[in-house]
């Protein structure tokens, strides 16, 4: 028992200091996700059961040596604020003189649902053909708008890497894909 130790003779290795800063990080990170979730089918107590510092550490999502260009399309991806998403562009601006609340922003490739980060990488239809891909990740998209949360603190290197060329192939087959960030 800590409070009983001679102070003195107390030895702490590398590991539990870093156990130790992990704990710290994991109890900021699910005091902090009511404010960084989005509405969807789990609650925020479903989500904290998935956060997990140490993983990030292990398994990050980007890599040092991923070319510019790649890390900002996988991070749009993940956060959803870019001009790539109808949702993103419309919730920042107004149109035609119209309140934001009154729009329905349709993706811009099937033109059938409302364009979202989790609707171009996981539903869209007209982005090829990547449903192998995307089966391969249903352990993630489940989380539908919240999605980012178990792909971020995922232990699994196959779900990062799956995820990284799922974004890629999206990309590439996108219609309006980086012309829309200019």
């Amino acid at each position: 028992d800590l409070l009983t130790c001679d102070p003195n003779k107390l030895i702490y290795t590398k590991e539990d200091m870093d156990a130790y800063t992990y704990r710290l990080w994991d109890d900021w990170v699910k005091a902090s996700l009511a404010e960084i979730t989005k509405q969807g089918p789990q609650s925020v107590e479903e989500l904290k059961e998935l956060v997990d510092t140490e993983a990030i550490v292990s398994n990050p999502l980007l890599s040092r040596s991923f070319d510019r260009n790649s890390s900002s399309n996988i991070l749009d991806f993940v956060h959803g604020h870019s001009n790539r998403f109808q949702n993103f562009a419309f919730s920042s601006q107004r149109y035609d003189g119209l309140e934001r609340s009154s729009l329905e922003p349709t993706c811009l490739e099937c033109g059938l649902l409302p364009d979202s980060p989790h609707h171009k990488i996981f539903q869209c239809t007209a982005v090829g053909a990547v449903t192998a891909l995307r089966d391969q990740l249903l352990s993630v998209s489940a989380y539908e708008a919240n999605f980012h949360i178990p792909l971020i603190f995922t232990r699994d290197r196959n779900v990062n890497i799956k995820f990284r060329q799922l974004v890629r192939e999206v990309v590439e087959n996108s219609s309006f894909g980086d012309d829309l960030l200019n």
